[in-house]
């Protein structure tokens, strides 16, 4: 799915993958693509106001309206009626004011609707004889904090990272504000907004997974937004994908189901054995047929046949009928995909190794490339870098590594990865990689 051609069209799919857990660092690292970590000195920011006229269209006041919502009541609240005719009318009467002022761009962002839409609202309740006046203070009070001097005003205030448009796979890691209530639905929906925009202008396929992180967006003020994804990704060749350790979480969550499952084509489940008691639920919003649900449970049923190499089982379906594969993969590509901890960490151990070997031998190169002038021309030394990374793929470099050293041990998956996590192990570094570089 992330590294193989798109068939039809012969292009690389332009992923974005909303992760927590840290699970697809190794991924990114493989296909050269962008790791992007949320941290308190470095958000994932982004200026949704900053649009266009012709950008100004049904879908973006959506989102926008979606986005304001989720800032207002958080993301179990709902909007009144007379809230989203507020809302609504703000968000017009906004875009209206700045296109016909012939302000520069810059004077859109959060900060300046914000200070548009507190009297804007007031003077509609004003106007209507609308008495209740409690609800408008509580959405001047709860903004603030993504307002200039609050908490939160970096988030919907600067420019998302214009680089990001040219990347072909991105992944974001939001473990950090994962139990957020504040935080967590708002950056899983800029980001969801961030592919929205790139899908309309790459061209092949392109694909959004979203791995547990729609637990963010599970709200009623979410719904026809989800229902919007779906139905606009279809349009410009791409896919939403969501998955979750436990399908019972998509399949018990009204919101989750209509938007989600009941549009989802394609269905892909592991072993079922831990939902088997509980499986008439999950069976009946699936949609599962009892020939396929015999199916399902025949996963990891029959051993590893002989002369294969042991694989897992998945069950696949596309439309009403679906199958059982086998799955089966290469060393690297398994501790590529692992998500199992102490794997991981051994992997990123010799990773870590390489990569401080790597630095000296990079520093030496690029001193008598540019005859000296690296150490003082950051300009000359960020282009040094990139044409070093072109030749240079350090994640291959250190899994090889890894793996030749387990197969030179006989040790298994899991007494190798316990060998190099125990203290004092110091990784073998194959310098000869390094030697004779003539680029």
């Amino acid at each position: 799915l992330f590294s193989e051609e798109n068939p039809v069209q012969g292009e690389r799919l332009v992923n974005e993958l909303v992760d927590t857990g840290h699970s697809y660092l190794g991924l990114c690292e493989y296909l050269k693509g962008k790791y992007i970590t949320y941290t308190d000195e470095n958000p994932i920011t982004m200026n949704p106001f900053r649009i266009n006229k012709e950008e100004f269209n049904e879908e973006k006041r959506d989102f926008l309206k979606s986005l304001i919502t989720l800032l207002w009541k958080g993301s179990k609240g709902e909007l009144s009626q007379v809230e989203d005719t507020l809302i609504s009318n703000t968000v017009n009467e906004y875009y209206r004011d700045y296109f016909d002022s012939g302000r520069d761009a810059s004077y859109l962002s959060f900060n300046s609707f914000y200070e548009f839409s507190v009297p804007f609202m007031n003077k509609q309740i004003s106007e209507a004889n609308i008495r209740s006046y409690a609800e408008m203070e509580s959405y001047e009070y709860v903004l603030k904090k993504f307002y200039k001097g609050g908490d939160y005003e970096r988030t919907l205030n600067d420019d998302m990272d214009k680089s990001l448009f040219d990347e072909k796979f991105i992944v974001f890691e939001v473990d950090a504000i994962k139990d957020h209530k504040i935080l967590f639905p708002i950056v899983t929906l800029i980001i969801m907004d961030l592919f929205i925009q790139k899908m309309r202008i790459k061209k092949g396929g392109k694909s959004l997974i979203i791995e547990e992180a729609w637990k963010a967006i599970e709200s009623p003020s979410m719904a026809g937004y989800l229902q919007y994804l779906y139905k606009t990704v279809r349009k410009f060749n791409g896919e939403a994908i969501v998955v979750t350790q436990d399908v019972a979480d998509l399949t018990g969550n009204k919101i989750l189901k209509n938007a989600i499952v009941t549009n989802a084509d394609t269905m892909i489940l592991l072993d079922q054995e831990k939902n088997k008691k509980n499986f008439d639920e999950i069976q009946k919003v699936l949609g599962i047929t009892n020939s396929e649900l015999a199916k399902i449970f025949s996963i990891n049923k029959v051993g590893t046949l002989a002369g294969r190499n042991k694989y897992s089982e998945v069950y696949i379906r596309r439309g009403a009928i679906g199958e059982v594969y086998a799955t089966e993969v290469s060393l690297a590509q398994y501790y590529t995909y692992t998500t199992t901890r102490i794997e991981k960490d051994a992997v990123r151990l010799y990773h870590d190794a390489y990569q401080e070997y790597e630095k000296g031998v990079m520093e030496d190169w690029m001193r008598i490339r540019s005859g000296g002038k690296s150490d003082t021309d950051p300009r000359l030394c960020k282009e040094l870098l990139a044409e070093w990374r072109k030749h240079i793929d350090l994640y291959r470099i250190a899994l090889t590594a890894y793996i030749e050293e387990q197969k030179r041990t006989g040790l298994s998956i899991q007494l190798f990865a316990e060998k190099v996590n125990s203290p004092g192990y110091r990784v073998p570094i194959k310098t000869k990689v390094y030697e004779n570089i003539d680029f």
